[in-house]
């Protein structure tokens, strides 16, 4: 949104229809006014009441009592599908206003919401960086006045217009939009976080106001450090008078700004009283701009300061330019010692391809590797060199599975025992042709491939489901011309069948004949994974009906474990 628009009106807030599903509430412990005829109905009448009030009256009402704050405030939240926010909550900020009648409005007037299990905060909405400014604001006063929050989603302005149209923003409004989210993010890590992605950042335009200086030897010479004078940020930049002077960080010497009068500031790290606590053990970032200025210094010292074991991390944004890209690549691996599981959601090109699989030698500890379905296949078989001491299962797709097995790569995994291949849909004729061809090289390449579980893993969609051949439905292989698929199933578990539904979905049997359909192909699954579309919620896994292992095991007699995420 241009600043320079009007601003939005409140109603434009508010969802063009409410959800007036009834909420379920306790109010054992909230103090009723037996004067009050209103506040002695029954938390159903009273939610169904406050449904007919728009925004601006809800947020009033949260203001006479604990207990209409209780009723308001969720009568609020019901009409964004957020029925219980202390364990997942999503506000999505769509205004630059100070008090506009939104979620976030009605989570700060909450005198009951301390915490969030999963807090998803969506930006997308504001359609300019430079409108960030006020939300990010009141963001940090909601994140302050609760006690706990441990997993975070921040999803960063995603529309064309950003990237169709530079952004006039002037270097004092960019320090305070900068100095707001440095705040915030450590807030973030002194309230107990434990895992936060980032999502969006591939089109944030800061990252480009920064230049990597090539060709720069001995950095850490004190001498070099002296250069950095007059390009840190001072004493009076900072809006806070008591906070001290930044310290010069090792992207104050590595990058200077675009333009050339800019002074040298960015985000700066975390206090180190709040490093020193920090509980992050899962980090999240679809792009690299995370690990550029401005937001590097803070990310590299956060990284550290942490016990990072699950890192997923996007290199489609990775810059060409191979010294910075091995700048950056250094910098990760010194950084995550401990990281045992570590996904990649994507690669430009095989050229950086052949640097990150050199790169994930670095560490010593991982155990899962996950490599994305596009990541490239056509390198040098030649120059591929994996060497990974305690890894045990590696996902990736059948066509990489292929490359990375080949003779002429140098690939050791001592201690592999579980290879999964990921496949979107559900292609008989792909399935029957990689199946065979993974177990016949996971037999060549490890010391003793018996003992290597081959772990299938399907992405379904609804119009997938709905092109499931009848013969699989009525427990019957179908016939091809093109390859037979009478064998070749055998051997795999185990299996992974990600559904288009939520846990109660799968819980209530909506899939459950599909999932008999799927059955039919492999014979010997004794384990069967079931993952909603809620997976992401790290909810405990949750066995299912008794009648439904037996239905299954129609299909696949071995089956002994079925849980559903």
């Amino acid at each position: 949104m241009d600043p320079t628009s009007p601003p939005p009106s409140p109603e434009t807030d508010s969802p063009p229809e409410r959800m007036l599903q009834p909420t379920c509430i306790s109010l054992t412990d909230v103090h009723r006014d037996p004067s009050c005829g209103f506040l002695n109905l029954s938390g159903e009448m009273m939610m169904g009441v406050l449904h007919l009030l728009d925004h601006r009256n809800l947020i009033q009402c949260a203001q006479v009592s604990r207990l209409l704050n209780l009723l308001a405030v969720q009568a609020v939240l019901d009409q964004h599908a957020i029925w219980k926010p202390q364990k997942i909550c999503t506000v999505k900020i769509s205004s630059y206003l100070r008090q506009p009648f939104d979620v976030l409005s009605a989570l700060l007037m909450s005198t009951h919401i301390d915490e969030f299990a999963y807090l998803a905060i969506d930006v997308t909405g504001l359609l300019a960086y430079a409108n960030l400014m006020v939300p990010l604001e009141r963001i940090k006063r909601l994140i302050t006045r609760i006690e706990a929050v441990d997993d975070v989603l921040f999803s960063f302005v995603t529309s064309s217009a950003t990237q169709s149209r530079p952004e006039t923003v002037s270097e004092k409004e960019l320090r305070r939009i900068w100095q707001s989210l440095e705040t915030l993010l450590s807030t973030f890590l002194s309230k107990s976080c434990s895992k936060i992605q980032f999502s969006g950042l591939y089109t944030c335009p800061w990252t480009h106001q920064f230049i990597f200086k090539r060709g720069l030897k001995n950095p850490g010479n004190p001498s070099t450090w002296r250069q950095l004078k007059g390009y840190l940020r001072s004493s009076k930049d900072v809006s806070d008078a008591s906070k001290p002077k930044a310290k010069p960080t090792e992207e104050d010497l590595r990058y200077v700004r675009s333009t050339r009068m800019a002074k040298m500031f960015h985000i700066y790290p975390s206090p180190s009283e709040v490093l020193d606590g920090s509980k992050l053990v899962r980090f999240d970032s679809a792009s690299c701009h995370i690990f550029r200025p401005p937001f590097a210094a803070w990310t590299f010292a956060a990284l550290q300061a942490s016990q990072i074991e699950h890192f997923t991390v996007g290199f489609k944004d990775l810059p060409s330019d191979i010294e910075e890209s091995q700048y950056i690549l250094n910098k990760l691996a010194a950084v995550l010692p401990e990281v045992i599981l570590l996904t990649i959601y994507s690669v430009a090109n095989s050229t950086q391809a052949l640097d990150i699989l050199a790169w994930t030698n670095s560490f010593l500890k991982l155990g899962t590797l996950s490599l994305p379905l596009t990541f490239p296949t056509d390198m040098d078989g030649d120059k591929i060199n994996i060497s990974l001491p305690e890894l045990w299962r590696l996902e990736c797709s059948p066509d990489l599975l292929g490359v990375l097995f080949a003779e002429e790569g140098r690939v050791e995994l001592p201690k592999l025992n579980s290879v999964a291949i990921t496949h979107y849909g559900l292609s008989l004729q792909v399935l029957a042709e990689c199946i065979p061809k993974a177990r016949e090289m996971i037999n060549r390449r490890t010391p003793d491939g018996s003992s290597c579980f081959l772990f299938v893993a399907l992405r379904l969609a609804v119009w997938q489901l709905l092109k499931i051949p009848a013969e699989l439905r009525e427990g019957k292989r179908p016939t091809l011309k093109s390859i037979d698929i009478s064998k070749g199933f055998e051997g795999v578990s185990p299996l992974e069948v990600s559904l288009p539904g939520t846990r109660e979905d799968v819980r209530l049997g909506i899939y459950d004949n599909d999932i008999m359909a799927i059955l039919t192909l492999f014979p010997d699954v004794e384990s069967l994974i079931l993952s909603s579309t809620e997976w992401y919620l790290k909810r405990p896994p949750m066995k299912l009906d008794r009648l439904q292992m037996k239905r299954f095991r129609k299909r696949s007699p071995k089956l002994t474990s079925l849980v559903a995420y």
